[in-house]
């Protein structure tokens, strides 16, 4: 359902929150790897437990990415989290506003994401 999104450039987000959607990164994904169009993701307290590797792709993979704000905050079981925080420092545009408290980061996921902010500075805010 989601990947018909990467069509229609009218939609420049994607926001589901509160609704059991466990491979919700993985949709997203889907469409972020081909177009340019979408800012922002809020998948928040959406039992998210995997994808996180594939959005990562989908960011390294697609350098016209624009996305402004990600809020993944409340999913506390997403177990490959530390490729989504390795790969911020490929997003190109600034990053605004990025959510993942409640997430039960490991301490991997937080060494990456501290090496992604000091690669891109770009991250103004961060939850």
């Amino acid at each position: 359902a989601f990947i018909i999104l990467r069509y229609i450039p009218y939609f420049i987000g994607i926001a589901c929150k509160s609704m059991n959607i466990p491979k919700g990164l993985s949709f997203v994904a889907s469409v972020l790897r081909y177009t340019s169009h979408i800012r922002f993701i809020v998948l928040s307290h959406c039992g998210l437990v995997s994808g996180a590797k594939h959005l990562a792709e989908a960011i390294k993979s697609n350098p016209r990415i624009n996305l402004i704000s990600i809020d993944l905050s409340g999913n506390n079981r997403i177990n490959d989290l530390e490729h989504l925080t390795a790969s911020l420092e490929y997003i190109r545009n600034p990053l605004l506003s990025l959510n993942l408290a409640d997430c039960g980061m490991s301490q991997e996921a937080t060494t990456y994401l501290i090496r992604s902010l000091i690669k891109n500075k770009k991250l103004i805010q961060i939850f």
